[in-house]
């Protein structure tokens, strides 16, 4: 990364209601030099998105009834490994089912 922010802290928004999109490519689309790779995660839907539901999960597998996280406003979703950058942010996938929904994302790598 150019500007190795510890944490790196961004808002990115999801587009499109029920839409997939790909986590690395909306953090790419704002931060060219982005790792792909991360020790730990935190995605938190903004809020004043109201009652909009965001859920998170895998690539091909992502829909509104099969997913490993659901939030509404003010919640977060978290993860982290115990070794160094284990998380693949491409293999994380998001889905909203209310256009320009805002979230607020921070990770860690080391």
């Amino acid at each position: 990364m150019a500007r190795p922010y510890s944490p790196w802290l961004q808002s990115v928004t999801i587009p499109d209601a029920d839409t997939n999109v790909n986590l690395f490519d909306l953090l790419e689309a704002i931060d060219s030099e982005v790792p792909a790779h991360v020790q730990s995660i935190s995605i938190q839907v903004d809020i004043n998105e109201g009652a909009a539901r965001v859920f998170i999960g895998n690539p091909d597998t992502l829909s509104a009834t099969n997913n490993g996280a659901t939030m509404v406003a003010t919640q977060a979703w978290s993860t982290g490994s115990h070794e160094s950058n284990l998380i693949y942010l491409k293999d994380i996938e998001l889905r909203t089912d209310t256009s320009a929904t805002l979230l607020h994302v921070s990770f860690i790598v080391r």
